[in-house]
């Protein structure tokens, strides 16, 4: 876990970087930035949004079950899980009102779990269709304030010192 300074005043440069971004309000969809992205993505970027477009529609119905909280709500940990022991690092910490990045956020499991600890999420994936399937589970879940968006890690739009926790598992 790497904690990062934060400047409560300071709010993420929102238009760099991005193919897509998505909004979390009433009026959810996700909205093409008017500025081209940073870069053009590379091979291995395409292929894996090629291969994510599958997997999303694969895993849609599935991953519209509710996120599981036991790693975060049961006191009976598992020390010898390596997953569970990044997360007792996490409980050691009050999340209430800090600034949370997932990169590589996926289905938004580990999102949702630092919004439901108090935290102010953003989280982005490199795969629209993984994202779209993310935005309907965090509205459907109760976590519209999860901040959403579509890019490659390579190509990060916030500034230094926005987040104070960037929580990347792979």
């Amino acid at each position: 876990i790497a904690q990062v300074a934060h400047d409560p005043t300071h709010r993420p440069n929102r238009g760099l970087g991005l193919d897509a971004r998505v909004s979390t309000t009433a009026q959810s969809r996700i909205t093409p930035m008017t500025e081209p992205p940073a870069a053009p993505l590379t091979d291995r970027q395409q292929r894996e949004i090629e291969f994510h477009k599958d997997y999303a529609a694969q895993k849609a119905a599935e991953r519209l079950q509710p996120v599981n909280c036991d790693i975060i709500e049961d006191h009976e940990r598992r020390p010898h899980n390596a997953y569970w022991s990044t997360y007792d690092r996490v409980l050691a910490h009050d999340w209430r009102g800090k600034r949370v990045l997932v990169p590589g956020c996926g289905f938004g499991e580990d999102a949702i779990r630092f919004a439901h600890l108090g935290a102010q999420v953003s989280a982005f994936d490199i795969s629209p269709d993984i994202i779209a399937v993310t935005k309907r589970r965090i509205e459907e879940f109760g976590y519209p304030e999860i901040d959403l968006a579509v890019m490659p890690c390579e190509q990060i739009m916030y500034t230094d010192d926005t987040f104070d926790l960037i929580f990347f598992v792979d």
